[in-house]
């Protein structure tokens, strides 16, 4: 990697965990184990590798916008898979079950209050749009490093 590709190597690690993070995420209690921290993302290096391949011109910043709605939407259905399997045994399905989010924000509000529901709601939506910013910058400076060419001789 080139020194002057404007991202040092801590970044690099950290942006490296931020998405190793995202994609290993649990969507199952069960799964939620010290040793799902061992397991590698076979997505990770693709877009690792994508990332550095296309840069930051025009479509790499297409790219990555469409890599971070993704990796949010998916990052959103795995934590719902999580709240689902927690409370009634079985996986989100988000055609099926989008009437249970009303149900549940409506039962959740019975149970601890109006407000605090409010506020635990925005927290989520907060927490989402974290990830989304989190994710923006890890791409980023992925897409900022610039390999070194060989020089022809």
């Amino acid at each position: 990697m080139s020194a002057r590709s404007g991202s040092a190597p801590w970044q690099l690690a950290l942006a490296t965990l931020a998405l190793f993070l995202v994609l290993i995420q649990p969507n199952h209690p069960e799964a939620m184990t010290w040793g799902a921290f061992g397991l590698f993302p076979l997505e990770l290096p693709t877009i690792v590798l994508a990332m550095v391949v296309i840069g930051q011109g025009r479509v790499g910043t297409m790219l990555r916008a469409a890599l971070v709605f993704a990796l949010v939407v998916i990052s959103v259905l795995k934590a719902a898979d999580f709240a689902m399997f927690t409370a009634l045994a079985r996986g989100f399905n988000p055609i099926a079950d989008l009437s249970l989010v009303n149900a549940g924000l409506r039962l959740f509000a019975g149970a601890i209050g109006l407000v605090p529901t409010i506020l635990v709601a925005l927290a989520a939506l907060a927490a989402a749009a974290l990830v989304a910013i989190l994710l923006w910058w890890a791409t980023g400076v992925w897409a900022r490093v610039q390999p070194r060419r060989a020089a022809l001789r």
